[in-house]
């Protein structure tokens, strides 16, 4: 059954694991330490934090793939970067329209909705972003089976998974907030108590949870084909 720490296990299954992770981890702790880098990147290069987005749902895709089909090493390396090249450029085909949705009816709501509670603005927000989350994952885990853009096109798929989905992903997130969230706020106090506000170990934490927390996402997403999200042919049927 798909879980937090069954996602934690599958990215951990890889012999490699911490070392992928952090070079992963390289180009978000840059970004994250050089304020000048964060400026320029969020600012006149827009397209290279853009093109960076792209190659990690890539990357997430070849781990959804082998997971999927029961392949070692979960995690992508360095002979995989020509995968990752094609399966990020697919990835993100098939996640965009249930994305560019999600930002119109935010940006939506932001622009005609005001409601005087911090707080329920930001339970708004919440559920029309857990709404819109099958039509963004699912499209990804279906197109990762096989890497075939058609597959993530089968919308009645989608739509027969979607509300069993939000129902797991509920849980996993319940999940990740008492249990890795935690623990990674309880790693971060004890740098701050040793080391005070300015030690370098705060960019490597937060680099470290922004890249566990989207491979575990998409991990998990996985963990739910043929559970939650519908069974479609794969090369494994034929054989």
């Amino acid at each position: 059954m798909a879980s937090l720490v069954n996602a934690v296990r599958n990215i951990m299954s890889d012999g490699w694991w911490f070392i992928k992770i952090a070079v992963l981890m390289i180009p978000v702790y840059l970004i994250m330490e050089n304020e000048q880098m964060q400026s320029e990147i969020l600012g006149s290069n827009l397209p290279v934090l853009f093109v960076l987005c792209i190659l990690y749902l890539g990357c997430a895709s070849v781990m959804m793939n082998r997971n999927i089909n029961n392949k070692t090493p979960i995690l992508p390396g360095i002979l995989t970067i020509p995968e990752i090249i094609i399966k990020s450029v697919g990835c993100a085909i098939c996640m965009f329209p249930g994305a560019a949705i999600l930002a119109f009816c935010c940006s939506f709501i932001k622009a005609n909705i005001v409601l005087e509670e911090p707080f329920a603005m930001f339970v708004l927000y919440t559920c029309v972003v857990i709404f819109f989350v099958p039509f963004i994952l699912i499209p990804a885990v279906l197109y990762s089976v096989n890497g075939k853009i058609t597959d993530a096109a089968k919308i009645n798929k989608v739509f027969a998974a979607s509300g069993n989905f939000v129902v797991a992903f509920l849980s996993f997130v319940i999940q990740y907030l008492f249990m890795f969230l935690l623990f990674a706020f309880l790693i971060y106090r004890v740098l701050i108590e040793m080391l005070g506000e300015g030690n370098p170990g705060i960019p490597v934490l937060y680099a470290f949870v922004i890249v566990v927390t989207f491979l575990l996402i998409f991990s998990f997403s996985s963990d739910l084909y043929e559970d939650v999200i519908p069974h479609i042919k794969s090369k494994r049927d034929i054989l």
